[in-house]
């Protein structure tokens, strides 16, 4: 189901990817925009990593993970990459009330004058979308009964931080960030 106007959905991100989560109660700082009611922090992987594969399955679960982070040769620099699959239902007794999501992400990380002033680059483009997702109740005893749920999206982030390390200044943290999410749900009963 939609939770359009809730917030964020967190099965948009894959929990194998997460590298860190930060849970800051009550009124943030004005670093992390206009907010009045804390925020959750969710930071995912980037750098080396080795290649790592997951397989989880519980009955009402079935997930698979794949990511891998190395360095680039020659250089500072670092490409990760990570892609999921899974597949959910809230009741195991009607297995059509859930969700199949596949989500991917690719990461560049580097650091550039390391030597004078460093100034750290990380660039995350990830891609996320439900599969499967037009749905009906096999036991239902009406027809035509039907349920569609379309989430889709892509989010883009660049951030680091420029280390100056001057009286006046000592560093400098950015953050662009530009995402698109299509949620859509639909529902059709008859009585």
């Amino acid at each position: 189901a939609t939770v359009s106007g809730g917030g964020v959905d967190l099965r948009q991100i894959s929990s194998d990817n997460i590298e860190s989560v930060e849970v800051i109660k009550g009124i943030p700082s004005v670093m992390y925009g206009d907010l009045t009611s804390g925020a959750v922090l969710v930071n995912t992987k980037a750098g080396y990593s080795p290649l790592n594969v997951r397989l989880k399955t519980d009955p009402k679960i079935k997930q698979m993970a794949i990511n891998k982070g190395f360095k680039i040769p020659k250089t500072n620099s670092f490409l990760n990459f990570n892609m999921d699959y899974l597949s959910s239902v809230t009741d195991v007794v009607s297995k059509y009330k859930g969700y199949k999501r596949l989500t991917a992400q690719t990461a560049y990380t580097t650091t550039l004058m390391k030597s004078t002033m460093p100034l750290s680059f990380n660039a995350k483009l990830n891609v996320f979308g439900t599969v499967d997702n037009e749905k009906t109740d096999p036991d239902a005893m009406v027809a035509l009964e039907e349920f569609e749920t379309k989430d889709q999206g892509i989010r883009l982030n660049l951030n680091g931080k420029w280390k100056l390390d001057k009286k006046i200044l000592t560093d400098i943290k950015y953050t662009f960030a530009v995402s698109y999410t299509h949620q859509e749900s639909y529902e059709m009963r008859y009585r």
